[in-house]
């Protein structure tokens, strides 16, 4: 069989994943509400039980995978959610719906981590700028779905609207047949799992479920952009209704424009730390403008205030991709990867789960109040990235023993492992003073 580049072949692939993306993004609750005659509370179930199930499903799915490869468990897992999209034009009942989103759901969990996991394999050195690259083109494929089903959804034919359904499920097929064959240079980076013997697992390293926590917090600005800036517009600014589209579509534009550039340099821990933390406050910075938005006296200032804010919050958004993979990058061993990654994810899966009740429930119900409190819990979490994420690091590879492969400074971190051991001769503010200006960068 004929393989081809791999760089070529997995950005082939998530563009003909997150293109179905759209199309499903685009036409599935119009379709199963209007044309089907679900009520939204059905759609609202079976699209939480799908959620439910990626929770749970994503270590262990992840965990297989690197005993598997994680080439051939992200072309499964590809193959898997193009059948069950397949059988969505077939669906006429909510209890049908649920069952098909929850199959749906064991992909979609652990499809992130295994799809980052490979990725790492194939850019090597540069696999956060890669990662970058694909997050670009997931903005990109997506943007051309919702586009696509435009005019389908005009029509309101039911015949269009299942060929729009079948087309998503045909987009994850192509994108399975795209990932099996690319290889990567370097066998192990496929395999490995099956080489490396298993002696501890993630989910026994609190230190990296503490990252992983955090991470989610930051992770809120998801639900605030596509939950909470548009109510909060239409609600309790003077901003026309029209504003809300404007400003998703920079929100788009930004990412697809500035991803890639941003994304350079983030490759060790240390490099990952201290853009978490920039995101965090930027992120801050972003949720006081929009609770700002509320004040302005016109709809023209309104607008000119949302834009800073949807401004601010999409560099926000974008240093926190970038942090979050040079994050779990320097977490995961050789060997389990995705097992590592995933954990690290759980604060993305549990934010997809309280983010909409917390945006909703909390921020837009206290609301200028609300907005504030938002910016705090941002701006906590920036504080909290680098102690949380040192210790996540120097637990993940003490566990492992995989010394080499994280760097304190100019020292290894079994040096300071070793240290830490010895018997102490520092006074407590020269430990302290250590503690705090040591950083930590993967290699």
């Amino acid at each position: 069989m004929r393989r081809i580049d791999p760089v070529h072949g997995l950005t082939a692939a998530v563009l003909s994943e997150t293109a179905g993306g759209g199309l499903f993004l685009a036409a599935s609750a119009i379709y199963f509400t209007t044309v089907v005659g679900l009520r939204p509370t059905e759609l609202g179930t079976a699209l939480s039980a799908g959620a439910v199930v990626a929770l749970v499903s994503s270590y262990p799915v992840a965990r297989i995978a690197d005993r598997f490869g994680v080439q051939r468990s992200l072309a499964l897992l590809h193959f898997w959610r193009g059948l069950c999209l397949l059988a969505l034009p077939f669906v006429n009942g909510p209890i049908q719906l649920i069952a098909v989103c929850a199959l749906l759901g064991l992909a979609q969990g652990a499809d992130g981590p295994v799809l980052q996991a490979l990725a790492g394999g194939i850019g090597g050195e540069g696999r956060v700028a890669l990662m970058a690259r694909l997050g670009m083109l997931r903005n990109v494929g997506f943007s051309v779905g919702v586009l696509a089903a435009a005019p389908v959804i005009a029509t309101g034919s039911r015949l269009w609207f299942q060929g729009l359904l079948a087309a998503d499920g045909l987009a994850s097929v192509v994108a399975a047949v795209l990932v099996l064959l690319c290889r990567p240079a370097g066998q192990q980076h496929l395999d490995m799992g099956r080489l490396h013997p298993r002696r501890l697992g993630a989910l026994r390293k609190p230190a990296l479920w503490q990252i992983a926590l955090v991470n989610g917090l930051l992770v809120l600005h998801a639900t605030m952009l596509t939950i909470g800036v548009p109510i909060w517009v239409v609600s309790a600014t003077k901003a026309p209704n029209v504003a809300v589209p404007g400003l998703l579509i920079l929100n788009t534009a930004l990412v697809v424009l500035l991803q890639v550039r941003l994304g350079k340099g983030n490759e060790t821990l240390d490099a990952g730390i201290r853009t978490s933390r920039r995101a965090g406050l930027t992120l801050a910075l972003g949720s006081m403008a929009v609770a700002a938005a509320a004040l302005a006296p016109d709809p023209t200032t309104a607008v000119i205030v949302l834009t800073v804010a949807i401004t601010l919050h999409t560099l926000g958004e974008i240093w926190q991709s970038v942090g979050n993979w040079s994050l779990s990058y320097s977490m995961a061993v050789p060997g389990s990867e995705s097992e590592h990654i995933a954990v690290f994810e759980f604060g993305f899966l549990i934010q997809s789960v309280v983010g909409p009740a917390l945006i909703t429930g909390v921020v837009l119900a206290l609301g200028t109040t609300g907005w504030l409190g938002l910016a705090v819990v941002f701006a906590a979490a920036a504080l909290l990235v680098r102690p949380v994420a040192l210790r996540a690091a120097a637990s993940v590879h003490g566990a492992e023993q995989q010394m080499p492969h994280v760097i304190v400074g100019r020292h290894r971190l079994a040096d300071m492992r070793q240290r830490s051991t010895a018997p102490r001769r520092t006074t407590p503010a020269t430990h302290a003073g250590v503690a705090r200006h040591r950083s930590v960068s993967r290699r």
